[in-house]
């Protein structure tokens, strides 16, 4: 094979659909190169003499220089892949190989790769940062992260060598593996726990899946050894945040995949009454299903009986979290009839989900406002400068209270008559300043030792970190970091959440690039963490409609002569017709319909009942296993609910019942607005 051969199969291997919006690593070994060159009767030692030679048009005479010269125009050759794949996965394989030396020793390895006695820097090696983040940017920018995402991120402190490193940090077959930690740990993508309980999980659930080598770097306390586990740890922690809480079933034999959903205890404290509450919510990866869930408690007793089969209720809240959990009573559940020390595992009647509480006897909680969530929810891990509430069983009380004394900022004891399981408590605390004298006894106690940024919201263009220029993400940085840098330029965070908006009117990033945002977080003079997007306008715009993508009805862009579109919520060259209420379609398969009016006795059953004539539906309700309570109405001011009626007997109690005696077994709207006029219908129905 020659180089363009060995390239262009390598790159196949690495950026595939499959991959499509989940990080790729540049893994390569020399297993890897024997199985791809096995295909054609090539050897590792013909890989290597194809990439010391480098494509043909490549002429310069040292390693590197070749290197940068294949990059240098290379789109413009209509290749399918970019011409320096090969040679950075020699970087890589050099990596990783194993041998005398030391163990930050990187170019001696290089050099005996390529069987050059030689010890010092290749030439030009410095320069293979550019090739490396032109690679990033065909993975994210021209192939839109269709293949996968590369990131051009180091370990330690040499950027040049931390490039390649960083490829090697987890093998394919490890991360492979990952989804069934994070499952059986019960992690949250969307909050990952602190790095000291990441590591302590890493340790004990990943003794049978990861290599020796990773198991050594999770292991080691060397100083020598520091930069390579905090790097290992974050790029596991990356994996975690693009998981979406899949996994497949290992014991089914038609490649089902189960949905594993982690279980959050919230907290309300009254301390007047002295009192808190209680309750469990799930946190969802991935969309909810309409119905919602029902769910029963897996295990035994402690005694060896099976437990009594319990249904609870799931439904959709907001922003990835559920309502409370109800009991099949439509009742909030009191989370402290559970064993927190244990744990709990709930399963859904189809068992494609799970969702876990993980056991512990200390637990950390922290103002849940900013998710949408009122209530202190638990986290996994220390917050940074925020206030928190810390339960903790009658066992760890002694070192939790010595430890909250001597190291946190307003220590004390909430005095609670109820609330909590039987002989635990409740503390609160302004601010931990420091994490040594617990995180050793309890790992979910520490406080992060790394600095990650994470991307919110804003609106994507593609899979990749491309986002429309109008709607950027809001950066959301995790860890003590000194501060923020945009293309270089310093930014402050927001004063209400301590996020950060990307400025305005940046500097072009050095590669000049308009549409690249570099964005660095920084530890002193080090920085922590650095991570790359892209806003781009895309011919887009939401005031000037003159411009514009133009949308098929399946939203395909079209030509720009078309004269029946759509851009956005506007629809151009077709009529709409008047909506006919008769021709309404059935809601649901199973169940049953009803339409409700403002007056007790607007009801219809329908379609046993003909639709009204003479008032208008202002409620559709939906009832099955999980029903649902659906606006229908117009001008909210002329959907409000009038006590009289001339109804006859047997249609107001029929209004009565939908309205007020099942509104616990109804999901309620989601809108604020909508969801206050619902409750203003069953302070009426509750007087019919």
């Amino acid at each position: 094979m020659d180089y363009l051969n060995w390239n262009n199969r390598l790159a196949e291997h690495f950026f595939r659909p499959e991959n499509a919006g989940r990080r790729v690593y540049l893994y390569a070994t020399r297993e890897l190169v024997d199985r791809i060159g096995s295909e054609c009767g090539a050897k590792f030692q013909d890989f290597i003499n194809c990439v010391k030679a480098g494509p043909a048009w490549a002429r310069r005479a040292g390693l590197c220089q070749r290197v940068l010269e294949a990059m240098d125009g290379w789109r413009s050759r209509e290749l399918s892949y970019p011409p320096y794949v090969a040679s950075l996965a020699l970087f890589v394989i050099a990596a990783g190989l194993e041998g005398d030396f030391e163990p930050n020793e990187y170019y001696g390895r290089l050099w005996k790769l390529l069987e050059i006695d030689d010890s010092g820097t290749p030439a030009s090696f410095d320069k293979m940062l550019r090739v490396w983040e032109d690679l990033e940017r065909w993975s994210v920018v021209d192939k839109r992260g269709e293949l996968g995402l590369l990131k051009a991120d180091f370990v330690g402190k040499w950027i040049h060598v931390g490039v390649p490193l960083a490829q090697t940090l987890l093998s394919e077959e490890e991360r492979h593996e990952l989804p069934r930690i994070f499952a059986r740990a019960a992690l949250d993508p969307s909050a990952p726990p602190a790095s000291q309980e990441i590591e302590t999980i890493l340790r004990s659930y990943g003794r049978d899946t990861f290599r020796a080598r990773t198991l050594r770097v999770l292991a080691s306390r060397d100083s020598a050894r520091q930069e390579s586990k905090g790097a290992l740890v974050q790029a596991i922690t990356s994996e975690l945040r693009n998981w979406d809480g899949t996994v497949p079933d290992s014991d089914s034999d038609n490649e089902r995949v189960i949905s594993h959903w982690p279980l959050k205890l919230c907290c309300d404290v009254d301390k007047t009454a002295r009192r808190a509450e209680m309750s469990l919510r799930c946190k969802a990866p991935r969309e909810f299903p309409e119905a919602g869930f029902a769910l029963v408690e897996r295990g035994e007793k402690p005694n060896g009986e099976q437990q009594a089969k319990q249904v609870f209720t799931c439904e959709e809240w907001q922003f990835g979290w559920s309502k409370p959990l109800e009991d099949d009573s439509g009742f909030r559940v009191d989370a402290a009839r559970f064993d927190w020390r244990n744990g709990l595992e709930l399963q859904d009647e189809s068992q494609r989900w799970k969702f876990r509480l993980q056991g512990s006897a200390v637990r950390v909680f922290v103002d849940g406002s900013a998710d949408g969530v009122g209530s202190f929810v638990e986290v996994r891990g220390l917050p940074v400068n925020q206030q928190f509430y810390i339960a903790a069983a009658e066992d760890t009380q002694k070192a939790v209270t010595e430890w909250g004394t001597s190291s946190c900022d307003l220590w004390q004891e909430i005095e609670l008559r109820s609330g909590l399981p039987r002989g635990w408590k409740l503390f609160s605390a302004a601010r931990a300043r420091s994490d040594e004298a617990i995180k050793s006894k309890y790992p979910n106690v520490s406080l992060p030792t790394f600095v990650v940024i994470v991307f919110r919201g804003g609106i994507r263009i593609s899979r990749g970190y491309r986002y429309f220029s109008f709607a950027p993400p809001v950066i959301d940085i995790q860890g003590a970091a000194d501060n923020v840098t945009f293309n270089g330029v310093a930014s402050s965070a927001r004063e209400t959440d301590g996020r950060y908006d990307i400025p305005q009117n940046l500097p072009v990033s050095a590669d000049a690039d308009p549409d690249k945002i570099t964005i660095e977080a920084w530890c002193g003079e080090r920085v922590a963490d650095r991570a790359t997007i892209f806003l781009s306008q895309e011919g887009w715009s939401w005031v000037d409609r003159a411009i514009g993508l133009k949308l098929d009805a399946f939203g395909e862009p079209i030509g720009s002569d078309a004269a029946t579109f759509m851009r956005g919520g506007s629809v151009v060259g077709f009529d709409v017709p008047l909506f006919n209420f008769d021709g309404v379609v059935p809601l649901v398969s199973e169940g049953s319909v009803h339409y409700i009016g403002r007056e007790p006795g607007q009801i219809i059953d329908w379609p046993n009942e003909a639709l009204p004539t003479s008032w208008s539906p202002v409620w559709v309700i939906v009832s099955r296993r999980a029903g649902e309570v659906i606006f229908c109405g117009g001008d909210l001011a002329e959907c409000e609910p009038r006590a009289g009626s001339r109804a006859n007997r047997h249609k107001m109690k029929a209004w009565k019942e939908y309205v007020w005696f099942r509104r616990k077994r109804l999901k309620s709207p989601a809108n604020p607005a909508v969801s206050a006029l619902w409750k203003r219908y069953q302070a009426i129905g509750k007087n019919v």
